[in-house]
């Protein structure tokens, strides 16, 4: 049977004091919509609608790389009914999933288990729920038997009601055919909105079958605040934590090392306190990751020591280096095997062949840069003209930069040749050769400033 799927994103979220859009906020480093796009990426649902909101042009970016598609609700309509309205379930055939899009702790398992239980009792709706000895916020799942006849929202809940502690989770599945017949009756509450909740008691009383299934307490945890928002942050990365502690990867701070969803991290690596590791990034095996380090979409390979302090952006690090501390490696930076960029060293779109070396105070742009060369303290190559253009430096195998040399690109620099200390190259050097460029010495003897007052 065909299984649709509706999220629900319209939500002002105005006790989050943004003007970002509450679905936007990240948590552990993804827009939470993007989370739950994620999350029914994998139950396979034959269509996947996003309602959105006034902003919804900005929401719209992080749903299209979902291929899910977009329905603005108009400001005038208010209530999760019309926002599924919204949606056109009219267009739907076989089961919808309708799930809201401010609950980013929800994982395709949760899905896959709500919906397999849905078969299993061949119910014609059911709802996700779970009991919670403090309410509050929450609707009440109200009973007759087994029979889940209304949900009370907060504001509905009478005194015989207080004690309920089994609640609404947020997650409904439905027969299409009953959307399209019953959720236009959904009248306005004394909030003037329409309640998809309503839906409950609309289908009791025309006799279908509908029943709650039990989930866990993190697929109803919604957010709603900025404090919610930092909740769900922190459990999800402690959740990514413990997924790398069971691979084989040391954390010697649960509490303070942050690696986001798509991190692949390597048996037997390191990661002191602080680290931050983001995006694509894969860190090999038995690689040290010091304290405040951060790493994002980028390839450090085995045997790798990252030492604090150090920043690394969309690069590539070979086995058996060793970057920092506070070294800035940014995109395009290919380091290779057994090299050292060292303290306060920053790359930009380079290449560097194995067993190179910059020890520290560098910078290297737009440059090759090739075996077993040493680059000395305060080099600089000067990649980039008046003109505003980007020019490149080649560094042949086996070259020695002095320090404070300046290599003014375009420039070619031949094997084992040197290039002295504070020279300013600006003309290519052959192989097997020395470039100096100075200017005498002078030295004026028993100099004395002179007074100001003078």
């Amino acid at each position: 049977m065909d299984l649709n799927v509706i999220i629900l994103a319209a939500g002002r979220g105005q006790r989050m004091a943004s003007q970002l859009p509450k679905v936007l906020h990240p948590v552990a480093g993804q827009p939470m919509l993007a989370r739950i796009l994620k999350a029914v990426s994998g139950i396979y649902p034959k269509q996947v609608r996003v309602v959105v909101g006034p902003v919804g042009t900005i929401v719209s970016a992080v749903v299209g790389k979902f291929k899910a598609l977009c329905f603005q609700q108009k400001e005038t309509a208010w209530g999760t009914a019309q926002a599924v309205l919204t949606a056109r379930p009219e267009e739907m055939t076989g089961d919808i999933l309708i799930i809201n899009g401010d609950h980013p702790l929800i994982h395709t398992y949760d899905l896959s288990q709500f919906i397999r239980s849905y078969h299993k009792i061949s119910a014609d709706c059911a709802v996700a729920g779970f009991k919670n000895s403090q309410p509050n916020e929450y609707g009440r799942m109200i009973f007759e038997g087994d029979q889940l006849v209304d949900i009370a929202e907060a504001y509905e809940v009478d005194k015989s009601q207080t004690k309920n502690d089994y609640v609404n989770a947020g997650i409904y599945i439905v027969k299409a055919d009953l959307v399209q017949k019953y959720l236009k009756e959904v009248k306005k509450n004394v909030k003037e909105e329409y309640n998809l909740t309503d839906l409950i008691s609309i289908l009791h009383k025309k006799n279908y079958k509908v029943r709650p299934i039990d989930v866990p307490w993190h697929v109803a945890f919604g957010v709603n605040n900025q404090r919610e928002l930092a909740i769900a942050t922190s459990i999800a990365f402690e959740n990514n934590c413990y997924k790398h502690l069971d691979n084989g990867v040391v954390i010697m701070d649960l509490k303070s090392a942050y690696i986001e969803d798509e991190v692949v991290i390597g048996k037997g690596s390191l990661l002191y306190p602080g680290v931050y590791l983001r995006g694509k990034t894969k860190i090999g095996a038995f690689c040290a990751i010091e304290s405040n380090a951060y790493i994002f979409d980028s390839l450090v390979k085995n045997y790798v020591n990252v030492k604090a302090g150090s920043y690394i952006e969309g690069a590539v690090v070979g086995e058996k280096s060793v970057i920092g501390p506070y070294a800035h490696l940014r995109p395009e930076t290919v380091i290779g095997e057994e090299c050292r960029i060292g303290n306060f060293v920053e790359t930009k779109k380079i290449t560097m062949k194995n067993q190179s070396k910059a020890s520290h105070l560098t910078y290297l742009g737009d440059a090759e840069i090739g075996k077993q060369v040493n680059i000395g303290c305060g080099a600089v190559t000067c990649n980039y003209g008046a003109d505003k253009k980007k020019r490149k430096t080649k560094i042949g195998d086996k070259v020695f930069i002095g320090s404070g040399a300046q290599l003014v690109a375009p420039v070619e620099i031949g094997e084992s040749a040197v290039v002295g200390a504070g020279s300013v190259i600006t003309k290519n050097v052959p192989k097997q050769s020395l470039a100096l460029e100075r200017n005498d010495q002078k030295v004026i003897k028993n100099y004395k400033p002179k007074n100001k007052d003078e």
